[in-house]
C-alpha cells in the first residue's frame, strides 16, 4: 500500500490545522474518542474536514443507562478503567448530542454485531477489566455489559 497511505502525528482536536475542508469522505474513531478531553471539539474538527454528506464513525465504549439501585457497584469500576486507561467513558446520549450539535444526523447507534470475548487469558483489557468486577468472594461478576457498552455510531454531515 506504498503510496496510497499517508501517516500523520496530529491532534484530531485541530484537523483542519493538517488537513483541508472536503477534504475527506469519511473519519473513523476507532476506540479513540473516549480518550479526548474535548469530544465536542474533536467532531467539530472532522466536520471542518470531512465532505458534505460525509461520514463519521465511532466505535468505542460506553456508560450503560443509570440504575440507581446499582449505583455503588457502578461508579467504582468505571472510574477505576478510567484512571487505568487514560478514558473518559460517557453516556451514548451525551455523544450524539455532540455529533447534531455540530451539523451531523445520525445513521444509526447500535451494538457492535460481533460475539464479544472476554476471556482473560492472554487479553490484557479483558484481563484488567475484569479483574476489577470479581466479587467479595473471588468470582467473577457478570454484569460489565450491565453499565458498559461497546457501541458503533455512524452520522453523515448534513450541512
Amino acid at each position: 500500500m506504498k503510496g496510497t497511505i499517508n501517516v500523520c502525528k496530529a491532534d484530531f482536536h485541530e484537523l483542519e490545522k493538517y488537513y483541508s475542508a472536503d477534504e475527506f469522505d469519511a473519519v473513523f474513531f476507532l476506540e479513540s474518542l473516549t480518550h479526548s478531553h474535548n469530544p465536542q471539539k474533536a467532531v467539530q474538527s472532522v466536520r471542518n474536514i470531512i465532505k458534505k454528506r460525509g461520514t463519521i464513525y465511532i466505535k468505542d465504549l460506553y456508560r450503560g443507562p443509570d440504575n440507581p439501585n446499582m449505583k455503588s457497584q457502578i461508579d467504582y469500576p468505571i472510574e477505576a478503567i478510567e484512571r487505568q486507561f487514560c478514558l473518559k467513558i460517557r453516556p451514548v446520549g451525551e455523544i450524539i448530542d455532540i455529533l447534531s450539535e455540530c451539523g451531523f444526523e445520525l445513521a444509526f447507534c447500535k451494538r457492535l454485531e460481533v460475539e464479544a470475548n472476554f476471556d482473560v487469558g492472554n487479553n490484557f483489557t479483558a484481563k484488567h477489566l475484569f479483574k476489577l468486577l470479581k466479587d467479595q468472594d473471588g468470582a467473577w461478576v457478570d454484569r460489565g455489559m450491565v453499565f458498559l457498552n461497546w457501541l458503533e455510531i455512524k452520522a453523515m454531515k448534513h450541512y
